[in-house]
């Protein structure tokens, strides 16, 4: 199968420009190369063949595409495919965005509540720790008998930046709240 063939499986049109928006991540500029036998992104380095081209859009397993659209002589991955578009790869992909932005919502946490070094620090951190773990079992859940599959992994990547711009929305409206509070506090220690 070539590339022109996944396209078409896709319901997709070569583009003239011989480019197309890369699946895996938000892509302004169409950065994924195609070539006749293979894809490169310029952008994430995601790179594989046609039934890897057909893994990262439709979202399905490596395997799952093959069984449907391989011969009977690539009834398995090559291990090259399987390195990029195989399931530790696109886990490793969605983990490694959560990674980043938990990191970018606990260094906000600590900006916001750090003065505080209270209870309410705490009780933020927990409340935020929650909702990042809840979001993270739900993109990478293992559960294969649940009724929804894992999503995609551009949907993934989509639901962690979309959780990261409503955390940091919260605790930017969390700081406005406590900026009038902490500066009565400072005047009223003081003038004591």
């Amino acid at each position: 199968m070539t590339i022109f063939d996944a396209l078409q499986t896709l319901g997709l049109r070569w583009p003239r420009s011989g480019k197309m928006s890369c699946p895996l991540h938000k892509d302004r500029t169409p950065s994924l190369q195609l070539y006749q036998d293979s894809y490169y992104c310029f952008s994430c380095s995601a790179t594989g063949d046609a039934y890897g081209l057909i893994a990262i859009v439709t979202g399905q397993h490596i395997n799952k595409v093959l069984r449907e659209y391989g011969s009977k002589s690539k009834q398995r991955a090559s291990s090259a495919t399987l390195k990029m578009v195989g399931p530790q790869a696109m886990e490793a992909m969605v983990y490694r965005a959560w990674q980043d932005t938990n990191r970018l919502v606990y260094r906000r946490l600590h900006e916001v509540f750090g003065d505080f070094q209270t209870q309410v620090l705490v009780d933020e951190i927990e409340r935020m720790g929650i909702r990042l773990d809840e979001l993270l079992s739900y993109l990478l859940s293992r559960d294969e008998w649940e009724e929804q599959p894992r999503p995609a992994v551009r949907d993934a990547l989509d639901a962690i930046t979309q959780a990261e711009i409503e955390a940091l929305a919260y605790l930017d409206e969390r700081e406005a709240k406590l900026s009038p509070m902490s500066v009565f506090l400072t005047e009223g220690t003081s003038h004591g």
